[in-house]
């Protein structure tokens, strides 16, 4: 005796011309190597200069705790 199977139901597929397309090459809209100022190139102009700012303090603070450390070993040898 065969068994009879229900048949499963299926999507149907989108027919508009809108469909989004996976991997498709899209021609550039514009050169990469372009050089354009905007409202991000100010952004990123503020950024660095603050992490160059603080690239210098913390090499002018490390330098003046190591001179802090040389005066106190310093007076300690003269003490003995």
């Amino acid at each position: 005796m065969a068994v009879k199977r229900k048949k499963s139901t299926r999507k149907q597929m989108q027919t508009s011309t809108d469909q989004m397309r996976s991997f498709r090459i899209y021609p550039a809209n514009e050169p990469f190597l372009i050089i354009r100022i905007n409202h991000q190139t100010f952004y990123w102009l503020v950024v660095s200069l603050l992490v160059l700012a603080l690239g210098v303090w913390t090499v002018l603070m490390t330098t003046r705790v190591h001179a802090i450390y040389d005066e106190v070993t310093s007076s300690t040898i003269k003490e003995l």
